[in-house]
C-alpha cells in the first residue's frame, strides 16, 4: 500500500514539474522578434494593431473546442491568426511553442506574451485591448 502512495506522489510531482517547466520556458518566448510568423502570415506585417497568433492541432481535443471561436473572431474582424503546428513543426520549434493551444500576443513584430490553454471569448478580447 506504501508503494503505492510513494508511486502516486512521485507522478503527481514529476506532472507538477513538468508543467513548471512548460511554463517556465513559454514565458522565456516573450520578448522575442517574431520575424518568423511575419514570414508565414504575411497579414501580420500589415497589421498596425496588435494581433493574436493561435497555435493549434488537429489532434489536440482543447484546439478543436477552441478553433470556432477563434474562426468566429477572425470573420468579425478580429487581427488572429491560426498557425497549424503539425503544419509548422520547424517553425514551432524554431519560436519555442512548448503545447497547444498556445496565443503568442503580437505586438510591433515582438512576441509580447504567451498564454498556455483554452481560452474564452473575454480573455482573448482582453488580451488583444491591452
Amino acid at each position: 500500500m506504501q508503494m503505492v502512495i510513494y508511486l502516486v506522489a512521485g507522478l503527481s510531482l514529476t506532472w507538477i514539474l513538468y508543467q513548471l517547466y512548460v511554463q517556465l520556458v513559454s514565458k522565456s518566448i516573450e520578448g522575442r522578434r517574431a520575424d518568423e510568423l511575419q514570414q508565414l502570415i504575411p497579414a501580420l506585417e500589415q497589421t498596425s494593431q496588435k494581433a493574436l497568433i493561435y497555435c493549434f492541432s488537429e489532434a489536440c481535443a482543447p484546439c478543436r473546442n477552441m478553433s470556432p471561436l477563434i474562426d468566429k473572431m477572425h470573420a468579425e474582424g478580429k487581427p488572429i491568426f491560426k498557425v497549424d503546428i503539425v503544419k509548422h513543426v520547424d517553425l514551432a520549434k524554431d519560436i519555442g511553442v512548448q503545447g497547444v493551444p498556445t496565443l503568442l500576443l503580437i505586438d510591433h513584430g515582438i512576441i509580447t506574451k504567451v498564454i498556455l490553454g483554452t481560452q474564452n471569448r473575454t480573455r482573448i478580447e482582453a488580451l488583444l485591448e491591452t
